[in-house]
């Protein structure tokens, strides 16, 4: 039981993180005509994380009596959780250099590393 609380646990942070981290990048874009895409989106987007987290944590929780199906349990759970905290530091990146394009005082060379960003939604 206790197994499941932990599993449990770091799923639902994981899947909180990554909504304030799109949050933020939401904040940080400011108002757009296409938000309610976005929302929806978002809310299709943080589903699927808590789906897929949950289903990892109940084979975990399934597997913990077998070693060997604990260990890939355990892997698949670990996936799981470096893949969502890796889309969240996207977005986190994403926001960053929203605010800071956004910033007047500037300073020039960060402008010129803005200049080059190639990350999300970079167009």
């Amino acid at each position: 039981m206790k197994v499941w609380l932990y599993a449990l646990a770091i799923v639902l942070l994981l899947v909180v993180m990554r909504a304030a981290s799109e949050f933020g990048m939401m904040s940080a874009h400011g108002p757009d005509a296409q938000m309610a895409i976005w929302e929806l989106f978002m809310i299709v987007q943080l589903i699927f994380w808590l789906v897929t987290g949950l289903v990892a944590a109940a084979l975990l929780t399934a597997a913990w009596s077998n070693r060997w199906r604990s260990i890939a349990a355990g892997a698949l759970l670990l996936a799981w959780a470096i893949a969502i905290s890796w889309s969240s530091a996207s977005y986190y990146d994403a926001g960053r250099v929203l605010i800071d394009a956004s910033d007047p005082s500037l300073s020039p060379d960060r402008l010129r590393e803005l200049a080059s960003y190639s990350g999300m939604q970079a167009g």
